[in-house]
């Protein structure tokens, strides 16, 4: 059972799996083969404002209401990268390039990529003010709205 408001879900094809975060700071991982809970991530340390998994299911990245991005091992639920990104909630983030690469918005008005074998900021995107993101999973391209 979820405690508190759901505030994002997320789906993994590769695991038959689906994720929510909440407005806790939390998030939960739901095998949808099994029905059953297979993880649960307590103390992201602000609400849940983005959630995904890697193209293979075996990471999941969150976003959080104070800017920080984590990425953990599905599996075991053990951190493999964290990082202060935007100042301000993190919107949405995304993994691009398979599993090594993640791309953030916030409401500073960033779109930031981020290396995760190397574990730097990769720079931003674009320039200017936005409004939206989305990726293309046919394609792998980034496309993002400029306000």
């Amino acid at each position: 059972e979820p405690s508190g408001r759901i505030t994002h879900l997320t789906y993994s094809p590769a695991r038959h799996a689906l994720a929510f975060g909440t407005a806790e700071g939390s998030y939960r991982i739901w095998d949808l083969h099994k029905n059953r809970l297979m993880q649960t991530q307590f103390g992201l340390s602000a609400e849940v404002k983005g959630l995904c998994f890697s193209d293979d299911g075996n990471s999941i990245a969150s976003g959080s209401g104070n800017g920080l991005i984590q990425v953990h091992e599905v599996s075991t639920g053990k951190t493999k990268w964290k990082v202060a990104a935007h100042q301000g909630p993190v919107r949405s983030v995304m993994f691009t390039g398979g599993k090594n690469e993640l791309v953030s918005f916030g409401d500073d008005n960033r779109l930031a990529e981020w290396n995760l074998t190397s574990q730097n900021f990769g720079g931003e995107l674009g320039g200017g003010s936005y409004t939206g993101v989305a990726y293309s999973l046919k394609s792998g391209e980034v496309f993002y709205n400029q306000g």
